[in-house]
């Protein structure tokens, strides 16, 4: 049975407040389509997500995107659907350490803006982001809203902290791997992430006007 993420400790999201978040959901034989992975619309024909959440899912005739979605249970009038053309997954990824979880989806169709579907800002290359423990940072998806808890249909969001990364690979937690390339991010008490073992994390970091997006693999957020 495939699940979808859960935001543990967060609330309902209001209607448009993400509109990059994307609902990328996998054919199931007797069942239909169903929410897999989280993702983050980047261009109109590209949307950006996790290595893992591919994985064993390969063929793209099996997946498709849906875009300015709130509740999963009633698509509304902008609501967008599209094939996938064809995947992408980083050439380094490594499901061992979850380096380079970073995997494009690419649209059959161009998807067209409008106050309910927008592309996320990513940052420039040659941009040094100073992310820290003062950072804000949010995090957005569908699923449970607690440990073993039901599903919620809507979508959910959640403030999130920065925790630092000598804590972050402390024994009790990572024990060392996390490296330069990844930041973990939650409550260092616990209480409210995003966690599912097949499932993308969608963390944004508001930066003025923009928003800069980062994918959170299983081993980013302490539960």
């Amino acid at each position: 049975m495939i699940s979808g993420p859960r935001i543990v400790g967060g609330h309902d999201a209001q209607l448009g407040a993400w509109p990059w978040q994307v609902s990328l959901q996998v054919y199931q034989y007797g069942v239909g389509f169903k929410h897999l992975c989280g993702g983050s619309l980047i261009d109109e024909y590209s949307v950006l997500t996790a290595a893992h959440c591919a994985r064993g899912h390969m063929d793209p005739y099996y997946w498709r995107v849906v875009i300015g979605l709130h509740d999963t249970s009633r698509p509304e009038r902008h609501t967008v659907k599209s094939s996938v053309r064809e995947i992408f997954v980083h050439s380094e990824f490594r499901i061992q350490t979850f380096e380079n979880d970073i995997a494009l989806f690419k649209l059959y169709k161009s998807v067209n803006y409008n106050d309910y579907i927008q592309p996320i800002c990513l940052p420039f290359v040659h941009i040094h982001l100073n992310i820290n423990n003062q950072t804000e940072c949010f995090i957005s998806g569908w699923g449970s809203i607690a440990e073993k808890g039901e599903g919620s249909p809507i979508l959910q969001e959640a403030q999130v902290d920065i925790i630092p990364s000598d804590i972050c690979n402390g024994f009790e937690w990572y024990a060392g791997m996390i490296n330069n390339n990844m930041f973990c991010a939650g409550l260092e008490s616990g209480g409210i992430d995003s966690c599912q073992s097949w499932a993308a994390r969608d963390l944004q970091l508001p930066a003025g006007r923009l928003a800069l997006k980062a994918t959170l693999p299983p081993t980013a957020v302490k539960k």
